[in-house]
């Protein structure tokens, strides 16, 4: 009789968290390492804790990766492996964070 061992590996991702407008709050860690599981809407969190002490302002912000708007539940390893392609495995995933505008 075979046993199988199943192994999940959560891959960690760093990210960095740059301000689109200088005079943007900062948050508390601008370079994080997360699970490549972790959703935009957990940095988003994050960021308004780290920023605002109050969680519940995440959705006054947007996540960009090359400019390009990132969808609430897009994973950091769906965004590391789909925007940043072409990037070493050790440089962190680059993420601007703005205000949120509506259309």
């Amino acid at each position: 009789m075979t046993h199988w061992k199943v192994q999940i590996v959560a891959l960690k991702v760093i990210v960095s968290l740059i301000p689109r407008d200088p005079e943007q709050p900062k948050p508390n860690r601008s370079i994080v390492r997360l699970s490549g599981m972790a959703t935009v809407n957990t940095l988003k969190r994050y960021l308004a804790h780290s920023m605002w002490s109050n969680m519940s302002r995440y959705s006054e912000l947007d996540l960009f990766c090359n400019d390009e708007l990132m969808g609430r539940d897009f994973p950091m390893r769906f965004i590391h492996l789909t925007r940043c392609r072409n990037k070493l495995e050790d440089e962190p995933l680059k993420l601007v964070y703005r205000y949120h505008i509506d259309f």
